[in-house]
């Protein structure tokens, strides 16, 4: 079992359908696939609860070897989008890689 830290948010469909949108589902950037997920307790480490649920997440469908190989986040926290998002930036790097013209380094 791989651990992975994040949050799991219960939305409508409509939000659903969002998401997706905004991931590139549709134009075949990014898959949604239902995976099983166990709540770990941060405030108790010796928790061995086996609560297991079934939750989306977004895979991307095709990796360059360059991106295959890092730099990768242990963790993105609120913190470090603060820091390094930039709204524009990341529209026009989408835009670009549709238009099949985005840098793999430049990705957002």
């Amino acid at each position: 079992m791989k651990c992975v830290k994040g949050e799991i948010w219960t939305v409508d469909q409509m939000t659903l359908c969002g998401l997706d949108e905004y991931e590139g589902v549709n134009k075949g950037y990014y898959t949604r696939k239902t995976v099983n997920v166990k709540q770990v307790n941060n405030n108790n480490e010796d928790d061995d609860s086996n609560t297991i649920f079934e939750a989306n997440a977004y895979f991307k469908v095709a990796s360059s070897e360059q991106l295959t190989k890092g730099p990768f986040l242990d963790e993105y926290t609120l913190e470090y989008h603060k820091t390094h998002y930039k709204p524009i930036r990341h529209i026009h790097v989408k835009q670009l890689q549709y238009l099949g013209e985005a840098d793999v380094h430049e990705q957002s």
